[in-house]
C-alpha cells in the first residue's frame, strides 16, 4: 500500500501536467493577440450549472504551431486516448483525458497556412449511463 499511494499520485500529477501545459499554450495565445480565441459555454437549463465549455483557437502563423504540436506530442502518453494522423500538408492529433469530474478532449489541426486548437470540457455526470 505504501508503494501504490506514491504512484497514484504520481499519475495523476503527470496527467494534471500534461492538460497544463496545452492549456497553458493556449492561454498565452489567446491573450497576446496572436490568435483568434473564442469560448463557449454551455449551461444546463434548470440548474445553470456549466456542462460543457468548447475552447476554439486559430492561428495563422503555422510556425507556432510546433509548439502546440509538441505538447500534444509530449502528453500523448498520459491521455486514455492518443491519435496522430499525419499527411504531406496536414497534421492531426487528438487526446482524451478523463478524471472523476470531467473529460476533456484536446484537438490540434495544422495545415500549411493555420492552425487551430479545440479544447471541450464536459461534467461527468454520474446519473446520467
Amino acid at each position: 500500500m505504501k508503494k501504490i499511494l506514491p504512484l497514484i499520485f504520481w499519475l495523476t500529477a503527470a496527467a494534471v501536467q500534461g492538460q497544463e501545459k496545452i492549456d497553458r499554450l493556449m492561454d498565452s495565445f489567446s491573450t497576446t493577440g496572436q490568435a483568434h480565441y473564442k469560448s463557449l459555454v454551455i449551461r444546463e437549463k434548470q440548474t445553470k450549472a456549466i456542462e460543457k465549455i468548447i475552447k476554439t483557437l486559430e492561428i495563422n502563423n503555422t510556425l507556432k504551431a510546433n509548439e502546440f504540436y509538441q505538447a500534444f506530442k509530449n502528453e500523448s502518453k498520459n491521455a486514455v486516448f492518443s491519435e496522430n494522423k499525419q499527411t504531406t500538408d496536414n497534421k492531426s492529433f487528438t487526446l482524451i483525458f478523463q478524471e472523476e469530474t470531467q473529460s476533456r478532449i484536446y484537438i490540434l489541426e495544422t495545415g500549411k497556412l493555420r492552425m487551430q486548437v479545440q479544447v471541450i470540457i464536459t461534467k461527468n455526470n454520474p446519473d446520467k449511463k
